[in-house]
């Protein structure tokens, strides 16, 4: 057999596996091909082609293999049964650094599912192999890494201190500080993936040593709106954990930055800058205040007219903590409308755990003071409120809804509104008696609404209700009987509808006797 001949054998072999694999890949991207691949005996064909002495033959199975474990948690199950990955991580200290990206991407794809799939990529020596191509020069191949330690860590706190101790803290640091842009992104969510797990882990992040903090605080500047959506949630995460991270990052932070990341024209970025904000206040009043101060406040409420239910929820959290600190800070929010643009939310919102959450927070913002509560109880929105528990929603929706009027009632002396409540056949028996402890309670501490109450019927009311409920609630007929108690018994029987039948009850009966 002439050279020629043999040569051109070989040729057409690598024909044939070029034309193979390529169409594999090919395939691989439509998720409905899948089935017949496996069936087919694709994977098991693609296993010797990981190894191909030809560069491009091995690249391109490796994307076939990543595609198909990224999208099926199946296929990812017989990559690992099949042994490729002791085979993927061998490679990658042989190959060059294409075939290490594409490496790198198997084992990500492998370990997004799950902390299963994860281990078997660390038991299998993954994390050595990452680790040795972060030492490539070229960023791509960095960045294919950082994404699999990325999945990897977000599983447990068990995989994310192994990354730390194969890989080191420093490693990925020092990707954060890379010029390219997509490589600080995943930097940044893979020591969030970190950090994110135990207070320990979130300290070793914030170290000072590795200067991770003024970094991440410096790229808030950068004009990727991806990369700032990353480091506001590195960032969101280290506040989160403990109060002297938080005040770290407090240090680090522009505030002027971040408050104009509430208004950030990427969603994602939005959402993330609500995050830290409220990671940052619900430590400390000193924070809170900073923020308040910064025009937090406004911007938080102006977040809430300008975006979609989906991301309000959080922004109406952040605004409780902010109110619930102290007097000061709830009035500030009130003057700046708080009161009637959360209420406008409460109302109009179809999100029933959005409604919860509004109420709640104008719980907060209205608890400190009977002018505070006024602000609520003497508005329309106040019996809109009322009507929201009436609607039989979940026991979740009515337990959140009558601990929000609850607070709004805290310090209230509205008599009338409170009166209005008890007369209100729908109202639950659980804030009825919030009710009547805080009448009592104003009636003790204000003789002049205790006169008031008696002679516009609010006394009548309550006498009439004792007898309506005796039966049904002995504890609401409790708490009616501590707001009777606060007035001597004659003053009493003048205000029960009884008593002038009783009285001349008594004369008939006078009559009869002188007779």
């Amino acid at each position: 057999m002439s050279t020629n001949l043999v040569l051109q054998i070989f040729e057409n072999y690598q024909k044939a596996r070029t034309q193979f694999v390529q169409t594999i890949a090919e395939l691989s991207k439509r998720k409905e091909n899948f089935e017949d691949i496996v069936s087919a005996g694709g994977l098991l064909l693609l296993r010797p082609l990981i190894m191909d002495v030809v560069p491009s033959i091995a690249q391109t199975a490796c994307i076939a293999l990543g595609r198909m474990a990224g999208e099926s948690a199946e296929i990812a199950d017989q990559v690992i049964s099949l042994e490729f990955l002791p085979q993927i991580v061998h490679s990658i200290s042989e190959q060059n650094r294409v075939f290490k990206k594409c490496a790198a991407y198997v084992l990500r794809s492998v370990s997004k599912h799950s902390e299963a799939h994860a281990s078997a990529v660390v038991e299998n020596e993954g994390l050595h192999a990452l680790n040795l191509a972060l030492n490539e020069y070229d960023p791509s191949v960095k960045e294919a890494s950082c994404w699999a330690l990325s999945y990897i860590a977000k599983h447990s706190k068990h995989l994310a201190v192994q990354v730390v101790e194969c890989v080191t803290l420093k490693k990925l640091t020092e990707c954060l500080q890379e010029p390219e842009v997509p490589l600080k992104r995943i930097a940044a969510n893979a020591l969030t993936q970190i950090a994110r797990h135990e207070d320990k882990l979130a300290r070793d992040v914030a170290a000072r040593e590795l200067n991770v903090l003024p970094y991440a605080c410096q790229l808030l500047n950068s004009p990727d709106p991806l990369l700032r959506k990353q480091v506001l949630g590195l960032l969101a995460t280290l506040a989160g954990a403990k109060k002297d991270l938080s005040e770290k990052v407090m240090d680090n932070l522009q505030l002027d930055k971040l408050l104009a990341m509430l208004k950030d024209k990427d969603v994602g970025a939005r959402l993330s800058a609500v995050e830290l904000v409220r990671n940052l206040i619900k430590h400390s009043s000193d924070s809170a205040r900073l923020i308040y101060n910064g025009g937090g406040g406004r911007s938080l409420l102006e977040f809430l007219q300008d975006n979609s239910d989906s991301f309000k929820e959080e922004v109406v959290e952040t605004l409780e903590t902010i109110a619930n600190f102290d007097e000061s800070l709830a009035l500030g929010l009130i003057s700046l409308k708080g009161v009637e643009i959360v209420s406008q939310l409460a109302m109009n919102s179809p999100n029933l755990a959005l409604k919860r959450k509004c109420i709640l927070c104008l719980g907060a913002m209205t608890q400190h003071s009977a002018d505070h509560s006024k602000i609520i109880t003497g508005s329309a929105f106040f019996p809109a409120l009322v009507r929201l528990l009436k609607e039989k929603r979940s026991a979740e929706f009515t337990q959140d809804l009558t601990k929000g009027l609850t607070l709004i009632l805290k310090s209230s002396r509205d008599l009338k509104a409170m009166e209005n409540l008890l007369i209100d056949r729908e109202v639950p028996s659980a804030l009825l008696i919030v009710v009547c402890h805080r009448i009592a309670s104003t009636l003790r501490k204000d003789v002049s609404a205790k006169k008031a109450f008696a002679k516009q019927n609010g006394l009548k009311t309550i006498q009439d209700l004792k007898k309506e409920k005796r039966e049904l609630d002995p504890v609401f007929f409790s708490a009616l009987d501590e707001i009777c108690n606060v007035y001597p018994n004659d003053l009493l029987r003048l205000y029960d509808s009884d008593y002038p039948m009783t009285q001349l009850k008594k004369i008939d009966e006078k009559s009869v006797f002188e007779k």
